[in-house]
């Protein structure tokens, strides 16, 4: 019976973390540790948060605590605390269905997979995933927007973490700039079409509710660090989604926010060189005009 641990990072969830935590704490998987990661929330939700816990005396909890730092820091505080055979993300304003990690927990054992993910429900919409052969074809195609880059729909066998990764600063993309350095080590990955998971869409203070320019730019930013970690390495795990990368954050330079060019001096050289990119090539066009012509 495989031990899964589940991490949750709670910053301002006040409104949504009761119901978040009686569907993470009432999950059906006995061997489960629940790992909340207080990110020095300014509001009542880890009051709220122990609350709810005084219904489940029998639950193995842990509440850490770290100065505010965003969610991927709050994550990766979670990780190092885990002892599980796999990990689950959830999100504090998010909600799950009590049989998740069981279904997922057993897919994966019956399967000796690294990685069991699931459909989702996005508002009251259900979104579902295709089986992929690897967990370095689901990267590919979550960069090329074909796959879903979120944590929280996906259990990851611990040791997918033992490998060299960069923990993203900024919230836009985080997932998948995680995901990608990660899920090439997935040998074999397994599919539960079966929607387990409550995305919010309601949440006006989610940053999938900011305007399109800070999250654009946030994005570019987070993949720019990324591709700057891993310079000079051999055997970049996402490199073959590079010229897509670098196009959109020239773009979000281009349209949003033109001190990328300034922060990355290696952009522009970047999108200069290629001579070819796998999508938007009026974007590639539109992009090396502006970049020949911005000083």
């Amino acid at each position: 019976m495989v031990k899964v641990s589940v991490i949750v990072p709670v910053y301002g969830a006040e409104e949504y973390i009761a119901q978040c935590a009686r569907s993470v704490l009432g999950q059906t998987w006995e061997n489960t540790e629940f790992i909340f990661v207080n990110d020095g929330t300014p509001d009542r939700s880890v009051d709220v948060l122990r609350s709810v816990m005084e219904s489940y005396p029998g639950r193995n909890v842990l509440i850490l605590e770290k100065e505010n730092g965003g969610a991927p820091l709050a994550r990766q505080k979670g990780l190092e605390a885990a002892s599980g055979d796999y990990i689950l993300y959830a999100d504090a304003d998010d909600f799950l269905e009590p049989t998740m990690v069981e279904r997922l927990a057993l897919a994966a054992a019956e399967a000796d997979a690294d990685v069991a993910y699931c459909a989702f429900f996005k508002g009251a919409r259900v979104c579902r995933e295709r089986l992929y052969a690897s967990g370095a074809d689901y990267a590919r195609e979550m960069l090329a927007y074909r796959a879903y880059g979120y944590l929280w729909n996906k259990l990851l066998r611990r040791s997918l973490f033992d490998v060299r990764y960069l923990c993203p600063r900024y919230g836009m993309h985080d997932d998948m700039v995680l995901l990608c350095q990660i899920l090439p080590g997935a040998r074999k990955l397994v599919r539960v079409d079966e929607p387990l998971y409550h995305y919010r869409c309601d949440n006006t203070a989610s940053l999938s509710h900011r305007g399109k320019a800070e999250r654009d730019a946030e994005s570019a930013r987070n993949f720019l660090t990324l591709i700057r970690f891993w310079k000079g390495e051999k055997g970049i795990p996402f490199a073959g989604s590079l010229p897509l990368l670098y196009v959109r954050a020239g773009w979000a330079a281009y349209r949003y926010d033109r001190s990328l060019l300034a922060d990355f001096p290696e952009l522009r050289a970047s999108v200069l060189a290629l001579s070819s990119a796998p999508e938007h090539p009026l974007r590639l066009w539109r992009v090396k005009r502006w970049l020949r012509l911005a000083k």
